[in-house]
């Protein structure tokens, strides 16, 4: 108290912190919470389910955007054509395929709102570049595919032939 320069040193470092821990912060959070609702026990293994189930959430909100905009529901943003309209629009953004995954999900929430809510998968978004390089992979392998005639027999059918049983 009294040393101003001191103070104003100690909230900025404070700051700065708090935003480099953020997904760490957020993770905690949505662990806490899904070992709450799962009863599951502090463990490693634990850890390394709900990862796993952050993955399947994130992998089904993009797979539920690319069957939207297949079908002509919602615009095109992470679809082949919107790839290419992003990048011209967004250049050399930091980020960027986060950044439109958000739009994509704003959008795509207008059909589909409870999907696309804050929960306790989505600590992954607060990240050091790594999840913006993952993303470009994962949008990239998506648009190998047309998703027009998708049903959900055929989603049923994928969960079946590429889900362990006990984590379907």
């Amino acid at each position: 108290k009294g040393n101003i320069e001191f103070e104003l040193r100690y909230q900025k470092e404070k700051q700065d912190l708090q935003e480099n821990c953020q997904r760490f912060i957020d993770f905690r959070r949505g662990y806490g919470k899904w070992l709450e609702i799962s009863s599951r026990d502090e463990s490693e293994k634990s850890r390394e389910v709900f990862c796993i189930e952050t993955l399947y959430v994130l992998l089904n909100k993009i797979l539920l955007i690319r069957i939207c905009e297949d079908k002509g529901l919602v615009t095109k943003k992470i679809s082949n054509s919107g790839i290419s309209v992003w990048r011209q629009f967004a250049g050399s953004l930091k980020d960027s395929y986060k950044d439109l995954l958000d739009i994509a999900y704003k959008d795509t929430s207008l059909l589909y709102s409870h999907v696309y809510e804050k929960g306790i998968f989505d600590w992954y978004s607060e990240g050091d570049g790594e999840l913006n390089k993952v993303l470009n992979r994962v949008l990239y392998i998506f648009n190998h595919f047309s998703f027009k005639n998708v049903n959900r027999d055929i989603l049923g059918k994928l969960y079946e032939k590429y889900l362990p049983k006990d984590e379907r």
